[in-house]
């Protein structure tokens, strides 16, 4: 019962992620798009929308990695996976799961220190003056995300990502 409920809130949670990179893709290509026309018409740039859509892309990476991450289409592991003997599968999972959570831990942790670090810097951005801490804070959020995935993918004993025989290293040489 509790499981089943937990399993509910991790998928809730999920569907806003998703919704988030979603909304940071679209913000972006709306600034960027508002930016080109400004500089083609105007002849002006608008500075402010250029840090805005850098913030939208920061977010949208970060967040969109724990969504490739949770569709088993993260493009480093999948590339990793691909050239381990698939002989050793079942060790090798494990192995890579492992290294992926050890490293994952030490990324929140260090985007934990970054965003602490420059909060208490005050450090701001050039033109709009909101803190610096907003756009590094992608990366611990991520990072704890990224991390729940690899114990809920543990856990359950599925697959790291989808591979399919038209996807072997041995094919792509052909």
């Amino acid at each position: 019962m509790l499981l089943r409920v937990a399993s509910s809130i991790y998928d809730a949670m999920v569907k806003v992620v998703e919704a988030i990179v979603v909304l940071c893709a679209g913000v972006m290509v709306l600034c960027v798009s508002v930016n080109v026309v400004a500089r083609y018409f105007l002849n002006v740039g608008i500075t402010w929308i250029e840090e805005i859509s850098t913030l939208m892309f920061v977010w949208m990476m970060f967040l969109g990695a724990f969504v490739a991450l949770r569709n088993k289409a993260h493009i480093a592991l999948v590339f990793l996976i691909k050239r381990l003997p698939s002989s050793m599968a079942a060790i090798n999972r494990y192995v890579v799961l492992a290294l992926s959570g050890v490293f994952l831990f030490a990324m929140a942790g260090g985007g934990v220190i970054l965003v602490n670090n420059v909060v208490g810097f005050g450090q701001k951005t050039a033109i709009l003056r909101i803190s610096s801490g907003w756009i590094n804070a992608s990366i611990p959020v991520s990072a704890l995300l990224m991390l729940l995935e690899i114990i809920r993918i543990t856990l359950s004993g599925e697959n790291i990502v989808n591979i399919t025989e038209d996807d072997s290293p041995a094919k792509e040489a052909q």
